[in-house]
């Protein structure tokens, strides 16, 4: 076996002990049941009938088995005299086991250690004792069937060599038909060419309809075909078969529904083929066997031989599925393991190629993978021992079998599909979202995408809670929970409860914050967003958000039965303890409350605060975000703000000093800047511009100029851009009228004798250049530096006449 088999087999040995040994008689009759006189077997022996009469005048009839009941009877009834015997013994001896253990009080440090050792010592000897006497019975079992030959009378080999032919001929019949209409099944049905849910739902919900169909047409074709050889009757042995090979049929279609072995049937899985078709064949050899087994093979042994005989068939028939079972769990376990190992390869080498992916969710994806891991090794000993329970349940407690083990089967598998589709959710999660809708409305597309924002985590907790169910579920079907104690306790319905709040929560702020984004990001014409609107919605959705934590939290925890009152009060507590520890936060808040009402500052706003002017990029309750004109952003708290300065409030003004030199004409310069500001509104900037210009007039005579001041109302936050075309028009306009605009002289004055020197000098010095540069031999005379000299012409320095 594997690795993980040697690991379980204690633990298999204790679910085998848990289940009480054949009685004797109960060996020898295994129709009658093993539990003691319960109700349930009391109801089963009535339902028989006269079946159970039959077998018991069969074991009557039968010499070797008549005796092996009387042994068996005599063995119970002294086994209930030594049960009374010993009841009787331990009364005397309560005082001697006082004794012991006080004795034994030095020995160990607990007396329930002696006690759970005294009882694991009892477990493995009865385990032990059942282990040796299942093993004397099979082989007991095996010896009778080797000896069948020489036990069957004449009449019995007549019987059966008269009915053997057409039950062989039933069997070919029925199997032909059904491969024949399989074969045209599967040319009916072609497998999709993309895998999406909903063609592979229809394909496989055609294919399970034909595949029904055929094996109830190949059902009735062998009722047919039996009751034509009998001459108008069926066989009861025929009619075994029949029933066998229409539930294998049946068994077999449901698993198709999820894994086949032909690349051409459409399953659910979207495993490898190899795993398919390994888990195929498999289960269907086992469930096959087990079927036939006890539908088929048994009750026709029962007919053709004896009582015994069919029980001893039984047990090794059982006995070899059993081993069957376990080599498949170990197969499938093997393959299934080597699959993951390479899709997990891979996975790791399509990362690292494309680098990581920022649309997965890392606490996504390491969940699942946990789940994952825990699940591929854990579920080969739980299937081994499922298998074990069942064949210890069918070998002690046969009429037990449909009540225990077919709900417990059924409620089995429906937890295994739950327990799958979960895992199949945690394996998506990572890539968890909804389809974006296109050309369905802008704000349902705002809204999946903030859905999809959380839909991982979502998926995780979803499948998780679903695995949980699963293994309660799983757990129940065998007793070991109480499911209608954990569907009827208010902590779970709390917890669904409280689940259903924070999905709600989550729903309407993705819902509200979807609707406040679109209205920020509309671009319809007739639906202009200002600058106001989007402080509001701003703040809105961050109150919002606040909002809806805090009331789906509380509601919340208050499903799940914590008394929310005290954490009231200690949220009043800790914000007056945060009211004086932080006075400054306080104070942030109540000034950017007073700042909102008043409508200071909105998003796009141009402002001044605390010292610093440019553009808000964003406003929250506490502070404002400011970029100023070279990219610095600047948060500035609200408490540092004594002053706004808006430059975006109902109008601007560009306000324009020009300089124009003292012999200009001020009534000129006047008509130059009106000139200009009439191309200005005659351009692009026009619309801009609300009123004519505002001549103020001189409003000021420099120390090298005349000051004429003009005023321009434009739109708010335009008047930067018409203040800009506004004195580059000017300049144009003062060029062509000749006017001056001034700009700082300075006038040098010194006694003439240094400037005689200074002169002489520069003379000395132009003469010494200008025989060096003569020196230079340059072939090409067009690139001979000029001279220095007063030869130079118009470039020469005129001396200090000129200056």
């Amino acid at each position: 076996m594997t690795r993980w088999f040697p690991r379980i087999l204690p633990i298999l040995f204790l679910a085998l002990h848990l289940f009480p040994a054949a009685a004797p008689a109960q060996a020898l009759l295994p129709g009658t049941g093993g539990g003691g006189g319960s109700s349930q077997e009391e109801t089963a022996a009535a339902d028989a009938g006269g079946g159970d009469l039959d077998a018991l005048l069969e074991v009557l009839q039968d010499d070797e088995a008549r005796q092996r009941l009387i042994d068996a009877l005599a063995t119970a009834e002294g086994t209930g005299d030594g049960e009374a015997t010993g009841d009787t013994a331990a009364e005397g001896d309560t005082a001697a086991e006082g004794d012991a253990a006080a004795e034994d009080a030095e020995s160990f440090a607990s007396p329930d250690f002696h006690g759970f050792a005294q009882q694991a010592a009892e477990v493995m000897t009865g385990l032990a004792n059942d282990l040796r006497t299942r093993s004397a019975a099979l082989l007991t079992d095996v010896q009778r069937l080797a000896s069948l030959p020489e036990v069957l009378s004449q009449d019995r080999r007549d019987r059966i060599m008269h009915e053997a032919p057409r039950l062989l001929a039933t069997i070919i019949a029925t199997v032909a038909i059904y491969r024949l209409l399989r074969m045209l099944a599967r040319a009916l049905v072609k497998p999709p060419e993309t895998r999406s849910i909903r063609r592979v739902a229809i394909a496989v919900t055609v294919q399970s309809l034909l595949r029904a169909a055929g094996l109830i047409l190949a059902w009735v074709a062998g009722y047919g075909l039996a009751s034509a050889f009998g001459g108008g009757t069926v066989a009861v042995v025929q009619a075994y078969y029949l029933n066998a090979f229409l539930l294998v049929g049946a068994f077999t279609a449901v698993l198709s529904l999820f894994v086949s072995y032909s690349p051409r049937d459409v399953t659910f899985s979207g495993m490898a083929r190899e795993i398919d078709t390994t888990i195929f064949r498999c289960v269907k050899r086992v469930g096959g066997l087990l079927i036939y087994t006890l539908v088929a093979v048994v009750p026709i042994a029962r007919v053709w031989t004896n009582f015994t005989i069919a029980a001893s068939l039984r047990s090794v028939l059982l006995t070899v599925t059993l081993i069957m079972a376990l080599l498949a769990i170990r197969r499938m376990h093997k393959v299934i393991q080597s699959w993951l190992e390479q899709k997990k390869a891979e996975q790791a080498r399509q990362s690292k190629a494309q680098g990581e992916d920022g649309e997965e969710d890392e606490f996504a994806n390491v969940v699942s993978d946990t789940t994952q891991t825990i699940w591929n090794k854990a579920w080969p000993p739980l299937a081994a021992i499922y298998v074990i329970t069942c064949y210890w349940i069918a070998i002690t407690r046969p009429y037990d079998m449909l009540d225990v083990l077919g709900k417990a089967t059924l409620w089995s598998l429906g937890a295994l599909v739950l327990f799958l589709a979960c895992l199949r959710i945690l394996g998506k999660a990572g890539h968890a979202a909804m389809p974006v809708p296109s050309g369905k409305g802008r704000l349902l597309q705002l809204f999946v995408e903030r859905v999809n924002g959380f839909l991982p985590t979502l998926s995780v907790l979803a499948g998780l809670a679903g695995i949980i169910a699963a293994i309660v579920i799983g757990l129940a079907a065998w007793n070991l929970a109480h499911f209608e104690r954990v569907m009827e306790a208010d902590r779970l319905w709390g917890l669904a409860t409280a689940l259903i709040i924070v999905l709600v929560a989550l729903a309407i702020w993705a819902a509200i914050s979807a609707w406040i984004d679109d209205r920020l990001t509309s671009t319809a014409p007739m639906r202009t967003v200002s600058a106001r609107q989007r402080t509001l919605l701003s703040l809105a959705r961050n109150a919002i958000t606040i909002a809806v934590i805090v009331f789906a939290g509380m509601m919340a925890l208050s499903e799940l039965g914590i008394n929310i009152a005290p954490l009231i009060a200690g949220a009043g507590v800790i914000g007056l303890a945060i009211g004086f520890g932080a006075q400054k936060l306080v104070q942030d808040i109540i000034t950017g409350v007073f700042i909102q009402l008043e409508n200071a500052i909105n998003e796009g706003d141009v402002v001044t605060v605390a010292g610093i002017s440019g553009a808000v990029e964003s406003l929250t309750i506490r502070s404002v975000g400011i970029r100023d004109l070279s990219g610095t952003y600047h948060l500035v708290p609200f408490s540092a703000v004594d002053t706004v300065s808006n430059f975006m409030r109902r109008f601007s003004y560009h306000v324009e000093v020009a300089g124009v030199s003292y012999d200009t004409d001020i009534d000129l310069a006047r008509k130059a800047m009106f000139e200009a500001f009439d191309n200005v509104k005659k351009g692009e900037f026009g619309a801009f511009i609300l009123e004519g210009l505002e001549m103020h007039g001189v409003v000021g005579l420099g120390d090298s100029s005349v000051n004429i001041r003009a005023r321009i109302k434009t739109l708010p936050g335009q008047q930067w851009g018409v203040g800009r075309a506004y004195t580059e028009e000017m300049k144009k306009v003062f060029d062509s009228y000749g006017i001056e605009i001034p700009f700082p002289h300075r006038e040098l004055k010194m006694p003439g004798e240094l400037f005689e020197r200074l002169h002489e000098m520069a003379a000395t010095r132009r003469d010494t250049i200008t025989s060096t540069a003569t020196r230079v031999e340059d072939p090409d005379p067009a690139h001979r530096p000029r001279p220095l000299g007063p030869e130079a012409g118009p470039d020469r320095d005129e001396g200090p006449d000129d200056s």
